[in-house]
C-alpha cells in the first residue's frame, strides 16, 4: 500500500494543532491504524485521507473555507474543476483576498472571525452575480417578446 505524501501529513499537523490537539497524535494515529502504528509518516494514504477529512469535519475554519471556495465559483470569480484549475483558483482567490478581501489576508492565514467576515463578502458576491445573471436572463426574454410582437426595442 501508498503511504501518505509529504502535505498530507503537513495538513494533518497543521489540522491537529488548529484544533488544540496535537499531544493526541500518536493516540489519534494508533486509533485510526488499529494499533499499527502511532506515527503519521507510517499511515498509508487512504488512513490518511480519513484522518484529515474526520479532523477537518472538527474544524469550523476549514468548512467556512469550502463556503467560501464555493461562494467564489457561484460569484464567478473562479472557474474550473481540474486540480490544475484547483491551484490556479486558490492563487487567484489569495490575490484577491489580500487586495480586496474584508481583511487582506490569504485565507489561510485568516483566523476563524476573519473567515466570517470573508465569507459574508462572499455572500454578497453570489447574491450580486446571482442577481446580475437573473437580470440578463429577464432582459433577454423581454427582447424576444418584443421582437415576437414587432415592437421596437429602445436601447
Amino acid at each position: 500500500m501508498k503511504t501518505a505524501s509529504g502535505p498530507q501529513i503537513q495538513k494533518i499537523h497543521v489540522l491537529l494543532n488548529q484544533l488544540g490537539i496535537a499531544d493526541q497524535k500518536r493516540e489519534i494515529v494508533f486509533q485510526l491504524t488499529d494499533g499499527r502504528t502511532t506515527s503519521t509518516k507510517k499511515l498509508f494514504m487512504d488512513e490518511a485521507i480519513r484522518l484529515i477529512t474526520s479532523l477537518a469535519e472538527y474544524d469550523p475554519r476549514e468548512r467556512i473555507k469550502k463556503a467560501i471556495f464555493s461562494l467564489a465559483y457561484k460569484a464567478g470569480l473562479i472557474y474550473g474543476d481540474t486540480e490544475a484549475d484547483r491551484k490556479m483558483n486558490t492563487a487567484k482567490l489569495n490575490g484577491f483576498l489580500k487586495e480586496r478581501g474584508a481583511v487582506k489576508k490569504a485565507l489561510n492565514d485568516m483566523s476563524y472571525d476573519d473567515l466570517i467576515k470573508t465569507h459574508r463578502q462572499f455572500e454578497a458576491f453570489a447574491r450580486h452575480a446571482q442577481a446580475s445573471a437573473d437580470n440578463k436572463r429577464a432582459a433577454t426574454a423581454v427582447n424576444a417578446l418584443l421582437s415576437e410582437f414587432n415592437i421596437p426595442v429602445l436601447q
